[in-house]
Order: C-alpha cells, then structure tokens, then sequence
C-alpha cells in the first residue's frame, strides 16, 4: 500500500465493500512478488490504516468475498 490514494481508499472504504487482494505486486506494503503468502502483509497494513488488528480485517474482508460469491454471509 505504497500509493497514497490507496491507503486513502482501503482507510475509507466501508466495511461491508472491503476486500484485499495481492494480484498487484507493485501496490504491496513493501517490495513483493504478488503472491498468497503476502495476502497477509496487504491484510496487516489495511488495519494500521483503519485503526484495528489484523484478525478483524481478515474475518470482515472473508465474509464480504463469501457474501460476493456466493450471495450471502459465509
């Protein structure tokens, strides 16, 4: 999260809509390959910029990609 509009977006953005993802190595934390691993790196930084731990925004981000996948709260 290198990119001060994203760190804007991923602060801001509500909690029903938040995902992370790590498809884009170039927008990681730090300098990374984009893979699975990293998804938890994306995940930590997200909560420093919404003020909370990394266990709450794994939980919040897994039910909204459930809910977008298959139509409802997983």
């Amino acid at each position: 999260l290198r990119s001060t509009r994203v760190r804007a977006v991923a602060a801001a953005v509500p909690d029903d809509q938040l995902l992370v993802e790590t498809d884009a190595p170039f927008m990681a934390p730090e300098a990374r390959d984009g893979d699975a691993r990293d998804l938890l790196a994306v995940i930590e930084a997200v909560a420093a910029l919404r003020g909370t731990d990394a266990a709450t925004i794994a939980a919040l981000t897994r039910r909204n990609a459930l809910r977008m996948l298959h139509g409802r709260d997983g």
